[in-house]
């Protein structure tokens, strides 16, 4: 399992997989503007070993229209994901996130039935367009 990969939705809709999680170059992604991001959790991890998932956006994109586009595509995964329905703005990175010996979250790359989850969304929101 390739234990180091991430999801980017763009504002745009495309949906690519890149590698890096944590990274400068995953953090750039989130905000390439101003690098300054939120991150939130989406499904908590288990204890046992189960894989979480947690999502990055720019922390000031709802404030900076002009730099950061609507992102459609993110609002429908992420409603489809059991988040709020609410506008999102710029690009969204989603990634793993496991419990730790310590009762820490540690960020990790998506399992493969998380990707394959997220590519479904995706494929199913650009079809809502």
């Amino acid at each position: 399992m390739d234990t180091n990969t991430y999801a980017l939705i763009a504002p745009e809709g495309s949906l690519a997989f890149k590698r890096g999680v944590p990274s400068a170059r995953m953090w750039a992604d989130v905000d390439p503007h101003f690098g300054v991001f939120s991150g939130f959790t989406l499904t908590m991890p288990s204890r046992h070993g189960a894989h979480g998932m947690r999502g990055y956006t720019a922390a000031c994109s709802a404030r900076h229209p002009e730099s950061y586009a609507p992102n459609e595509t993110a609002k429908r995964v992420m409603t489809a994901l059991g988040a709020p329905e609410q506008p999102w703005f710029g690009n969204l990175v989603l990634c793993g996130e496991l419990a730790g010996d310590t009762g820490s979250l540690d960020l990790c790359g998506l399992t493969k039935e998380q990707q394959e989850r997220i590519r479904n969304l995706h494929a199913g929101a650009g079809s809502a367009q």
